[in-house]
């Protein structure tokens, strides 16, 4: 197959693939986070727990992993139930909850009382709990399950080429997908440039879903990024948005996150790493490194890893 083949293919496959499909595909990458035994029951998934002053009652009995089955005695499943309201009223209610570890699980009942706080700057109303659908959270691939998967967006400190900032509380709000690659490292250009044209490919499906992009080739600067895309870019179509991490970061507000001191850098390899956030916050995606596609699929493993990242941000961060 020739490229030009290989990328119609590979928009095919985004267009094509389903979700069903998507946990069996490939081989499992270690460490593995949340495994789907973990998000067996509905409800709601505790992904992370601010601890506001604004929780009056609850918080200090709640933490990441639980399940959230039902609020007030009315079963909860998604980020979307109107019955959330109640958690940021001001009211007490009563939260069953749901906890699960290796050799137990536990039935909780838990008063919780709490308000939106504007203490986390560049969050307004921040929530007392960062929560998704266990249901949503497990459509994501196994070996899409690494470090990050399943956090609130960690710190993070992007420059578009263009010039504007990102931090990781800013990436609260919409839902993105970064992809990061570094073509200086010995034979991983190819695989930028493959992963590159995929997304282009992608963008206006990506667009239509509402997901933001932000490609960064890590170790390159802003005119090294636009020269890789002008060398290896398919120019009939859009531009993919070039981020690089700034050289010197002297404010420490530029690398906010969500959660605590945790940074995106620290789970960045020297291999294709994709991560996919809700527009609650919520990483759903993350994968490094490429998988093997199906046989008889005509694509490289790299295309078909990100196309299979376009196909799941375009199809399930809206589910939450």
């Amino acid at each position: 197959m020739d490229a030009s083949n290989a990328w119609r293919a590979a928009a095919a496959l985004a267009a094509a693939l389903t979700l069903a499909p998507l946990a069996a595909c490939a081989p499992l990458p270690a460490p593995i986070q949340v495994p789907p035994e973990s998000l067996a029951s509905l409800g709601l998934y505790v992904a992370y727990n601010n601890h506001f002053p604004e929780c009056v009652e609850g918080c200090d009995e709640l933490r990441a992993g639980d399940i959230i089955t039902k609020i007030d005695g009315r079963p909860v499943r998604s980020r979307h139930d109107r019955a959330l309201t109640r958690l940021i009223d001001g009211v007490p209610s009563e939260l069953t909850v749901l906890r699960r570890s290796r050799s137990s699980e536990q039935v909780l009942e838990v008063t919780f009382t709490a308000t939106p706080s504007e203490s986390l700057p560049g969050v307004a109303h921040a929530p007392p709990l960062w929560i998704v659908g266990a249901e949503a959270l497990d459509l994501a691939p196994l070996w899409a399950r690494r470090q990050l998967y399943a956090h609130a967006s960690p710190a993070i400190a992007l420059n578009h080429v263009d010039g504007p900032h990102v931090d990781g509380r800013s990436l609260v709000g919409r839902p993105r997908m970064l992809v990061m690659c570094q073509p200086t490292r010995r034979g991983r250009e190819r695989e930028c440039a493959e992963a590159m044209r995929v997304v282009q490919i992608g963008m206006e499906r990506l667009g239509r879903a509402g997901v933001d992009v932000l490609f960064n080739l890590v170790g390159y600067n802003d005119t090294d990024r636009r020269d890789f895309q002008r060398e290896h870019g398919r120019p009939e179509l859009p531009l993919v948005p070039m981020y690089g991490a700034p050289t010197l970061v002297r404010d420490p507000v530029q690398v906010l996150g969500v959660e605590g001191s945790t940074r995106y850098e620290t789970y960045i390899y020297d291999s294709l790493t994709i991560v996919l956030l809700d527009a609650g916050g919520i990483v759903r995606w993350h994968s490094s490194g490429v998988v093997p596609p199906p046989e008889g699929r005509g694509l490289s493993a790299t295309q078909f890893t990100t196309a299979t990242a376009v196909a799941f941000a375009c199809d399930a961060l809206r589910r939450a």
